[in-house]
């Protein structure tokens, strides 16, 4: 019997060139490897590109999500046991992120054409204990934010976007980022921009900015 042959097809390789590899040794040089003014810089280009009043940079995209959730029982949104609406096709960290909050997540089937939410069968799903809907922007296609900003409002649910792979994305001309109440972004390895690990927060809603991220019960993540 032929030895069978375990070749690997990466499906994605991250590219550094000179002007990354340069930032990242002005980095190190700096001593500031944590917050500093590097990470002010990305935030404020963060927010530039996407059109933000408020934009907080974070360990991953996971830890996004996961603060944007505790910033919306915080300010009273969603209490613990509140439902979240979530699409079927994600990442184990979309809903990860929900649990770990403590809140529920609620799966909705997607759309055959795009593989996002399916707002139709959102909207079936919401009960008097759904206060959020999730949309992920699955694989950088927009969602149908124009449906689901409209059920959000009907409704009284918060929007938080997963756009963990849609960093430069748009929407009808508007960059995701600047729809739903809160957005979520990943700067892993393997997004189109990446900061090795990071993330990101982004909102126009000062009291969800104004929430001291840095504090203790703000600053846990949970593991990917």
């Amino acid at each position: 019997m032929a030895e069978r042959i375990h070749d690997q097809i990466p499906t994605q390789r991250p590219h550094f060139g000179s002007e990354e590899i340069c930032a990242i040794r002005e980095v190190l040089d700096s001593r500031w490897t944590g917050r500093g003014g590097y990470v002010d810089q990305f935030e404020t280009e963060i927010k530039n590109r996407v059109g933000v009043e408020h934009v907080i940079a974070v360990q991953s995209g996971t830890a996004a999500l996961h603060l944007a959730l505790e910033a919306c029982i915080e300010l009273g949104v969603a209490k613990p046991g509140d439902e979240v609406l979530v699409p079927t096709q994600t990442f184990a960290a979309t809903p990860q992120a929900i649990i770990n909050a403590g809140l529920t997540p609620v799966f909705c089937d997607i759309e055959r054409s795009t593989l996002n939410l399916d707002p139709d069968d959102a909207k079936k799903r919401i009960t008097p204990d759904t206060k959020i809907i999730l949309p992920v922007h699955y694989r950088g296609e927009p969602c149908n934010m124009d449906e689901i900003l409209a059920i959000a409002q009907e409704y009284n649910l918060w929007t938080i976007e997963d756009a963990a792979h849609a960093f430069g994305s748009t929407y009808h001309g508007k960059p995701v980022g600047s729809l739903g109440h809160i957005t979520c972004f990943s700067f892993d390895h393997i997004k189109n921009v990446t900061a090795i690990e990071g993330g990101a927060v982004a909102t126009n809603i000062k009291k969800v900015a104004d929430i001291k991220l840095e504090d203790p019960v703000f600053a846990t993540t949970c593991p990917i």
